[in-house]
């Protein structure tokens, strides 16, 4: 279903499927790129809601909603979505709980 395009067709797609866990890893890629090196995706959830095709442009997007302190740690909870060239929100609802480094006092 993802990669054989006969079976596809024999499922009713009209091509193979892009694979949800790829979108996943988007999202994963999008927090880590804003976050920085030092940050760790603590959690991310996600529901995948449309299909995505190969060769379709899609853009993850996100925005925090909370940030607090637990103990010695610094953490962001972010709402995330994807979106698609046809106006599609191909993911929704997403979210990630995020661990930022520390900086240091001065």
């Amino acid at each position: 279903l993802h990669y054989d395009s006969d079976y596809a067709r024999e499922r009713g797609f009209n091509a193979p499927i892009v694979d949800g866990q790829m979108i996943g890893g988007f999202l994963a890629q999008l927090i880590q790129d804003w976050a920085g090196p030092d940050a760790f995706l603590r959690k991310l959830n996600f529901r995948n809601r449309a299909m995505s095709f190969p060769g379709d442009a899609v853009v993850c997007s996100g925005v925090v909603v909370k940030s607090y302190t637990e103990g010695d740690e610094d953490f962001v909870d972010c709402d995330l979505w994807v979106d698609n060239q046809r106006g599609e929100r191909v993911v929704e609802p997403a979210s990630a709980t995020v661990r930022l480094p520390r900086r240091p006092v001065t």
